[in-house]
């Protein structure tokens, strides 16, 4: 019969250096931390607001921000200072 070894002993696993190289980030994070922002909006808006960021050759992140910040810098809120 062949000879069979016994199993590492809990917590040997690993020690000797064959630790694995960390994984590498994605490149369309650097720098950045995004967070998931869901909410539900009507499918012809949804619909608009993909073909628009297509149009512009935008992302949809990036128009999504760009129509935020304008709407922030055109709309101030009464009584309150914009950088808030």
């Amino acid at each position: 019969m062949a000879e069979v070894s016994k199993p590492a002993r809990r917590g040997q696993i690993g020690r000797l250096g064959d630790e694995a190289p960390p994984a590498a980030a994605s490149s369309n994070l650097t720098a950045k931390t995004y967070r998931d922002l869901n909410f539900k909006v009507p499918l012809h808006f949804r619909q608009r607001f993909k073909l628009e960021a297509v149009q512009r050759d935008m992302s949809q992140v990036d128009l999504l921000q760009a129509a935020f910040n304008y709407f922030v810098a055109h709309n101030p809120r009464d009584g309150h200072d914009d950088d808030e």
